[in-house]
């Protein structure tokens, strides 16, 4: 299957959509945007502690004193030397 085409030149003030995308751009300032991609395991891990009286304390006592022993808070994420600690949670 072959196509057959025609290659023609259009001023750019004629063809506005190829004048539009040949402008400068707008300032970076005005294009900023933050984005956070967290999986949903982290966010069952947090759930998690809701129903764990032990992860419950840890949290309390984390939010007071912070690193606590080989303890640490980190984004809600209570880490035993510096890996994730998942308690005795029945989900994990």
């Amino acid at each position: 299957m072959s196509y057959q085409y025609k290659i023609s030149y259009k001023k750019g003030t004629t063809n506005s959509a190829a004048n539009a995308l040949s402008q400068a751009p707008c300032p970076a300032a005005d294009l900023n945007a933050i984005t956070v991609a967290q999986p949903l395991w982290l966010q069952d891990l947090q759930l998690s502690y809701d129903s764990n009286a032990v992860a419950q304390k840890m949290l309390s006592s984390l939010a007071l004193q912070n690193p606590l022993g080989n303890f640490s808070l980190h984004q809600g994420i209570i880490k035993y030397k510096g890996v994730i600690w998942l308690g005795h949670s029945p989900e994990f």
